[in-house]
């Protein structure tokens, strides 16, 4: 059977750790122009900017969490193929 780690690969949470931040930008750059307030309610874009910093915080912990060697948080080794042992009676 095969096994497969409980945690995201380091390179899958620095992937998302990424895509939250760009996210996080876009929200501020919209702020900054003014048009949140063409897609939100002010209460909505409060709401999603505490996500995304939620988020990025999440992220940079997990991130973290592989850069301290964690085995669940390592690439894993390719499966070793399955051999059958014939037992001589």
């Amino acid at each position: 059977m095969a096994e497969y780690p409980i945690v995201p690969t380091t390179e899958v949470a620095n992937k998302f750790l990424a895509l939250t931040e760009r996210a996080r930008e876009h929200l501020a750059n919209l702020y900054d122009s003014g048009c949140w307030k063409h897609y939100y309610s002010e209460h909505e874009l409060v709401a999603h900017a505490r996500e995304l910093n939620r988020l990025c915080d999440t992220w940079a912990a997990v991130t973290q969490l592989g850069s301290n060697g964690l085995k669940a948080l390592q690439k894993p080794a390719p499966p070793r193929p399955n051999v059958e042992l014939s037992i001589p009676q």
